[in-house]
């Protein structure tokens, strides 16, 4: 802008050398150059121009500022005044209104900014926008980025913005199917509620590196699935060297399964392919210190249980059964030791299908002078049976009370009890034949009675345990040695 200087222009053709004033000085009219022909009217600069009565009217110079004196004070000229500076301007007139077109700055050097804006102690805004209309308050390069006049920034990029801080809700949003980038190239760390807020995840999450959570995560609903491809790396670790006794009879543990409404599925599935699988486990159980399993469950469900000695429980069931359906219980070394407190069979076998084969073999070819089987019982009023064999309506074989032995047999005349071999002793007691016949079938004596003691020498008694009394009429007894009868008389008298 232009600042216009005051000129007066006059002509004095009668005056030539000049006319000042006195005695002040403050003006005086100036020829000029002769071939001009005309005149200027020069003011000296005052640096206070004093007032003047209400109705004169005058101009003057306060420094390098035209005034006019308006009856009242010394005033600025405006618009076209021949201010020389912004300040000056300011002072007359501090709005500007543009009726047309635009107000342009056009930059035409090089290095320098455009547009300088400096401020001092104040507390104004620096740049205040006030707009009525439709447009945005700020509006960039071809409209590649603006400023609403509610707020909204539309940029392409955001540079060297250390906080982000919104005064409600933060959105981040990318249009349509564009991709939403936080570090994408940066390699510290990124903090996301830190300050204690919820994180909520709509959508699949995808990590590619490592996940650090540091007080837990918490899965409201949804399928949750990890994906590994290491053979040479744990895909799933949970680790806590600190809990001692958190769930020790309790409903709770460091890793907890729950689930209140199920009914025929599964709470936790281990899924193999028994093609693939050679040698590995299900589960296994690892003994740190001892650098093994302590327990596996392999192909197959095999189970392995190390155990630690003898004497000590590996498996304890308190209630309920345990069916081998095909296949053998084998203990390679220790007992099969039954606990029943319950009044009912502790140890059933059910063998519906073998015909031939053996239903419970004991094989011990090692043992010498120990016992086979062992049956005990410590209580001094016992009065039941040591083996009871049943043939499903009676008992056939018996052993009972001091080893007394009931054997059913068929018919008379069959054989119940056969000795290939060795003899049959009786210390105290007697063979009693209720109804059948005492055969002996010998190469050498038969009978032989050795008789000493309190009987006085009577080798052997004969008695009739008929209700009747006996009579004292002569007997005959008929004994039959190697198939020829051999008849005898007996008198029976009474003791």
């Amino acid at each position: 802008m232009t600042i216009a200087r005051v000129y007066i222009l006059t002509t004095f053709k009668m005056i030539k050398g000049g006319l000042q004033t006195s005695p002040k000085r403050n003006l005086f009219v100036h020829g000029g150059k002769e071939a001009n022909g005309g005149g200027v009217v020069f003011f000296w600069n005052n640096t206070l121009i004093p007032d003047l009565e209400s109705t004169d009217r005058a101009i003057g110079f306060q420094g390098t500022s035209p005034k006019y004196w308006n009856g009242t004070s010394w005033a600025a000229f405006g618009g076209g005044s021949g201010f020389t500076t912004w300040d000056e301007l300011y002072a007359n007139d501090k709005s500007l209104a543009i009726s047309s077109t635009t107000l342009t700055f056009s930059l035409t050097h090089l290095t320098n900014d455009g547009l300088t804006l400096t401020s001092g102690a104040g507390t104004g805004d620096l740049i205040h926008i006030t707009n009525s209309g439709t447009g945005a308050d700020i509006a960039g390069t071809s409209d590649t980025w603006s400023v609403s006049k509610a707020g909204a920034a539309v940029f392409t990029a955001i540079t060297g913005c250390d906080d982000l801080t919104a005064a409600a809700n933060l959105g981040l949003e990318a249009t349509a199917a564009g991709t939403i980038t936080i570090g994408g190239t940066s390699s510290g760390a990124i903090d996301i509620g830190t300050g204690g807020g919820a994180i909520t995840l709509a959508s699949a999450v995808a990590c590619s590196g490592a996940l650090t959570v540091a007080t837990g995560i918490t899965v409201a609903d949804g399928a949750n699935t990890f994906t590994d491809n290491s053979n040479v790396a744990k895909g799933l670790v949970f680790i806590n060297n600190t809990v001692t006794t958190y769930g020790n009879a309790s409903d709770a543990g460091p890793v907890h399964f729950s689930s209140t409404s199920l009914t025929t599925g599964a709470l936790v599935t281990l899924s193999l392919s028994d093609t693939a699988l050679a040698g590995g486990y299900y589960l296994r159980g690892w003994e740190q210190d001892g650098a093994a399993a302590a327990w596996s469950i392999g192909e197959n469900g095999a189970i392995v249980l190390a155990g630690s000695a003898s004497g000590t429980d590996v498996i304890t069931c308190t209630a309920g059964d345990v069916t081998v359906t095909s296949g053998d219980v084998t203990i390679s070394e220790g007992s099969l030791v039954v606990v029943n407190t319950a009044n009912e069979s502790a140890l059933t076998i059910t063998a519906d299908s073998v015909t031939t084969g053996v239903v419970v073999d004991i094989n011990a070819d090692g043992v010498t002078s120990g016992t086979l089987l062992h049956l005990d019982t410590s209580v001094d009023t016992f009065t039941g049976k040591y083996i009871d064999c049943y043939d499903g309506e009676a008992s056939d074989f018996t052993v009972g009370l001091a080893g007394a032995t009931v054997i059913a047999g068929t018919a008379s005349g069959t054989d119940v009890l056969t000795l290939t071999k060795g003899d049959i002793t009786l210390t105290n007691g007697d063979v009693t034949l209720t109804n059948g016949d005492l055969i002996l079938t010998a190469n050498s004596s038969l009978i032989t009675f050795t008789g000493t003691g309190a009987n006085g020498g009577v080798i052997g008694n004969m008695k009739n345990h008929a209700t009747s009394a006996l009579s004292g009429t002569a007997k005959t007894v008929e004994i039959s040695i190697g198939g020829t009868p051999y008849y005898f008389s007996v008198v029976p008298t009474k003791a």
